[in-house]
């Protein structure tokens, strides 16, 4: 029992009057004793009051939301200040009512995960949730809670942090900076549909100048066209930069993986920025293991870009010594490897304070460098950007004065031809990157006498060709020269497979598959499903891409390489092969022939591709050369039309043919013109013709005789 007396004068009144306070048990207490013991109180009771009011003090002054409930009904035992300022509730107003009547979790479930955390944990550290206030609105909190004992009690600790605006600042920022990259898009977009429009008219500039300075023209009349083609060309290489730019900007810039030989590519590129260093009189030197992997798969377009960025800025800006080109494979794992590049001048160098930043956009060296050489300052931050997207890192050393090194690394893929090749094997330099590969006839055959096979081809050697391999198979072949007859064919004769070119008139090969598909869809059509091969010039995974959705189940590349093809018929007709081909008179090891534009034909390929059979060789060869001429007509209108989509056409339907028949330098030039019909480069496009005409002269009087030329 706690004694309290009132004040300090009725302790006197008890002092005086008081007799002894008897406890039988323990000795008498005197009102002396009950005065110190009454001090005491009030001492300890003093001592709680101020700890009490520090607490308090404390609790209500924190600068945070803090409440304590009771830790399963939810049931409020206090809460401070800042609290009820941001709920916008009093004190009285929530203690002694719950979480629950007071409606602070639109979601109710979240405070029973909150209490199940803390069961389970012990403790909950910033669960972010719902929280209502008192004007409706919900805010977006994160709640600390700790489980505590009150009067042996469980209760709920909870700080609670209002992150509400800070997350509403963060969406904000982000909706600006989302609006920010649309803007950048579409400007970069703007310029590079600009740049595409600038091209056009540009390249007629060029080529009409180049065309002009081919006629009979006076001294000054040679003068100004000469001028007029040079600045035509800086203009254009301007636009290119720009328009690559943009286009990487934009996120518009995708790779393009083929197979091709890299020694060959750097050598291309050092041959053709030689002249440039001869006239400088500095040497230009490239450098290679002489073991390293030649056949790789990679983006060789985008390759080419840097290495003639890099070596062309170091010519430029080398005007005595040399330039060093170095490529060394610094990782090869499995398939893959790993190559480095460096290209060492001793040119100029670069300022150490403009080192920093020699990668960033519209950044020269030295101001004076624009004036003195010219330029846009955007050749080194597209390689940057060119070597990030290959997956490759790209660094400069430089010395002022003394010279530099820029030196880069691409991951590229090493192809199964590199080992045949090394092995002796004689495999094609460039085969696929080319689309010409020729097999020899060693393969198993096809029991195929009850298979019945449309060709739809549209190109008359490359249908030959192909009927020649079925045939030889033991197949029946009918063949037609559209999608649309195709489509026809089907219908009216149950085959077996379909061999579908892609491009052919009135119908493409897409078009008449996708048509056979929606056909055999319907209720109508009692036929299975038709195994459709796709036959294609393009080699490229958009491509692919594009015949897979169409339906069709396979995907080749002309020249078609006779084992893949009867293999995939095999798969796809699950034929069984366990019988020698009919008609198959050559037993030769399988070859693939080297599409070197050094070798013009290669007559014994294609007469191991046909069988033997020399009359259907001049047959083939008959058909081309006199299709040639007019093939060279229809790449040459649509060059002069400024068509470059037809251009591409033509040029990827003659590629089709001479590399069906071997005619190897006329699928490079034809290959070269595709090239350049997708870059838009009329310049290119008519030197590559011009050399497409004297390549058909030479082949005209020559091929006829026999033998490799």
């Amino acid at each position: 029992m706690i004694i309290r007396p009132a004040s300090m004068k009725a302790i006197g009144k008890w002092k005086n009057s008081c007799p002894p306070i008897i406890n039988k048990r323990r000795p008498p207490l005197q009102v002396s004793q009950l005065e110190a013991l009454f001090a005491a109180c009030r001492t300890s009771e003093a001592d709680l009051r101020r700890s009490l009011d520090k607490y308090t003090v404390f609790f209500q002054k924190i600068p945070a939301l803090i409440a304590v409930t009771h830790f399963h009904d939810g049931l409020f035992v206090d809460v401070n200040e800042v609290f009820c300022h941001e709920t916008g509730y009093t004190r009285e107003e929530v203690i002694g009512r719950t979480v629950f009547e007071m409606n602070f979790y639109p979601d109710r479930y979240k405070r029973k995960e909150l209490i199940n955390i803390l069961l389970q944990n012990g403790f909950v550290d910033n669960m972010e949730m719902t929280f209502r206030i008192k004007s409706g609105e919900d805010r977006i909190v994160k709640i600390t809670a700790r489980s505590l004992l009150i009067d042996n009690k469980e209760h709920l600790l909870a700080i609670i942090d209002d992150v509400n605006d800070q997350i509403s600042r963060s969406a904000e920022l982000h909706r600006a900076i989302e609006e920010a990259e649309a803007a950048s898009r579409m400007k970069s977009e703007f310029v590079a549909n600009m740049s595409h429009e600038i091209r056009t008219p540009m390249n007629g500039i060029i080529g009409l100048t180049t065309l002009l300075l081919r006629t009979e023209l006076t001294e000054k009349q040679r003068e100004y066209g000469l001028a007029v083609q040079s600045s035509a060309r800086s203009l254009m290489k301007i636009v290119n930069n720009v328009l690559d730019f943009s286009k990487i900007e934009a996120g518009r810039m995708d790779l393009e993986i083929f197979p091709f030989d890299l020694k060959k590519t750097c050598e291309e590129i050092v041959n053709f920025l030689s002249f440039q260093a001869e006239i400088k009189n500095i040497e230009i030197n490239l450098i290679t293991p002489e073991d390293m992997v030649r056949h790789v798969s990679g983006d060789e377009h985008k390759l080419k870009q840097i290495l003639m960025n890099i070596i062309g800025n170091a010519v430029k800006f080398t005007s005595e010594g040399s330039v060093s080109v170095n490529l060394k494979p610094v990782s090869v794992s499995g398939e893959d490897m790993v190559v480095c590049f460096s290209v060492t001048d001793t040119g100029t160098g670069i300022p150490e304070e403009k080192k920093d930043n020699i990668f960033d956009a519209f950044s020269q060296g030295d101001s004076s460098t624009t004036r003195r050489y010219g330029g846009t300052g955007l050749g080194l931050t597209i390689t940057k950007q060119l070597v990030e997207l290959m997956g490759g890192t790209i660094e400069c050393e430089s010395v002022e004065g003394v010279g530099s090194t820029f030196r880069f690394t691409i991951p590229l893929r090493i192809d199964a031809q590199s080992h045949q090749s090394q092995s002796g094997k004689g495999v094609d330099d460039n085969i696929r990157s080319l689309g010409c590969a020729v097999q020899g006839d060693n393969f198993t055959g096809i029991d195929g006498k009850a298979m019945n096979i449309l060709v739809a081809e549209d190109d008359a050697i490359n249908s030959r060709v192909i009927i020649e391999i079925l045939e030889q198979a033991g197949f029946r072949v009918h063949a037609v020269g559209t999608g649309r007859q195709a489509m026809a064919a089907w219908q009216h004769v149950a085959f077996d497979l379909i061999i579908m070119d892609v491009q052919m008139p009135e119908m493409n090969g897409l078009e008449a598959t996708e048509a056979i598909r929606a056909k055999e869809k319907s209720r109508t059509c009692k036929q299975p499903p038709i195994p459709v091969i796709a036959l294609t010039a393009h080699a490229n995974a958009e491509d692919r891409r594009r015949c897979m959705a169409a339906g069709m189940d396979a995907y080749l590349t002309k020249p078609v390489v006779v084992n893949e093809l009867l293999c995939n018929i095999r798969t796809l007709t699950k034929t069984p092969h366990d019988g020698p081909l009919r008609k198959a008179d050559a037993t030769e090891e399988c070859k693939k022939v080297s599409l070197s534009r050094n070798e013009f034909f290669d007559r014994e390929a294609l007469l191991r591709r046909v069988g033997g059979k020399e009359t259907l060789v001049s047959e083939l060869i008959g058909h081309f050369l006199k299709d040639l001429p007019m093939q060279i007509e229809e790449i040459s209108r649509a060059m002069t039309d400024g068509d470059f989509s037809l251009l591409g056409s033509h040029a990827h339907r003659l590629k089709g043919a001479a590399a069906t028949i071997c005619a190897n330098q006329a699928a490079a030039l034809a290959d070269q013109i595709q090239l350049a019909a997708k870059e838009e480069n009329l310049l290119k496009t008519d030197s590559l013709l011009k050399e497409l005409r004297e390549h058909y002269a030479y082949l005209n009087a020559n091929i006829k005789e026999g033998g490799n030329r």
